[in-house]
């Protein structure tokens, strides 16, 4: 089955207001003040702040960076512009930035946040978790911080860690979605499969259009032996994302166990519509067709599964390629 769905940080920039009149007056009013007196930091940095929500970031990076000149001290600028560049997926600019708010502040928790989930969005999870932690003992009170150093700790493999910190995050704020959902695969983990699956359905009451906490409520099930319940729970995560790649898989799984085959084909093709390079998809898929008794079709997927797989299907190619020969020599 496929992997659960850890649920990330969010990202501190905010949504855009393109279509509030509100923001757009406020445009014109900043403009109008940079326009008047260009010499005030303030001014830039709040018409910035203003581009930013309207999902103007190319002029909001402009304008933090005029006012980060007229005073180069001003901390909030260079954090915010570190949010820009990483929305723009300019990682190295934004860590940057980060850093540089840091040395004029090193007590400023948002930016050793910021940097934390720079680094983990970068895998580099080690240096991710040394930030975050900065990021809460600066900032006890820092829910989404301790959420995310929550996540890295879980990469690295330390459990306890993590569950210390998902169970600090929902002290804080008990409704707190993606912290229940994260605190599951803890559980899920540690095949706690019960507790997994009442933290994942307090998740989905406070949020019922939570794909990836659904998902992980499937897993929990499916775990559990309760395949009908996992399949509903897969069934209502594609509901919520078509193209829920993983979703598709598990489902196609949950359907073959229950010797449905031809539902596990359909769903089989789905999951490799949404991930064409899922090649454990691929390959069970063409296992699939062979047991159906469609040797054409599996002939295809083995063939696609044996010239792009990676290297480390090593083993599994070679496998294939064995079969892909009997197969084409009448031997099966």
């Amino acid at each position: 089955v496929a992997a659960f769905m850890l649920a990330t940080w969010a990202a501190s920039s905010l949504a855009s207001y393109s279509g509030d009149p509100l923001w757009s007056d406020m445009v014109t009013i900043y403009e109008d003040a940079v326009a008047k007196n260009p010499g005030l930091p303030a001014t830039h940095y709040d018409l910035g702040v203003i581009y930013k929500k309207l999902g103007r970031t190319d002029e909001a990076i402009e304008h933090y960076k005029i006012d980060i000149s007229l005073k180069p001290d001003y901390f909030e600028a260079h954090n915010n512009l570190g949010n820009a560049y990483r929305d723009k997926g300019m990682v190295q600019e934004a860590a940057a930035e980060y850093g540089k708010a840091i040395t004029i502040n090193p007590g400023d928790a948002e930016a050793h946040y910021n940097l934390g989930n720079l680094y983990y969005g970068q895998s580099k999870f080690n240096e991710a978790a040394a930030s975050l932690h900065e990021a809460v003992t600066l900032d006890p009170a820092h829910v989404l911080a301790h959420n995310s150093l929550g996540n890295a700790y879980l990469r690295l493999g330390l459990l306890d860690r993590a569950e210390e910190e998902y169970k600090k995050a929902l002290e804080l704020d008990p409704a707190y979605v993606l912290a229940l959902s994260n605190i599951g695969s803890v559980y899920l983990l540690r095949n706690r499969l019960d507790e997994a699956v009442s933290a994942y359905t307090r998740a989905l009451e406070h949020d019922p259009e939570y794909a990836g906490g659904r998902y992980n409520l499937g897993l929990a099930y499916y775990m559990l032996g309760r395949t009908e319940q996992a399949i509903e729970a897969y069934r209502m995560t594609i509901k919520l994302k078509p193209d829920y790649a993983d979703a598709h898989f598990s489902l196609a799984v949950a359907y073959y166990d229950k010797g449905d085959l031809e539902g596990a084909v359909l769903e089989f093709k789905a999951a490799l519509k949404a991930d064409p390079r899922d090649f454990q998809a691929r390959l069970r898929l063409a296992n699939t067709l062979m047991e159906k008794g469609d040797t054409v079709e599996a002939l295809v997927q083995y063939r696609y599964f044996a010239d792009y797989a990676p290297e480390s299907y090593a083993p599994q190619i070679g496998a294939v390629k064995t079969l892909i020969k009997e197969l084409s020599s009448g031997a099966r």
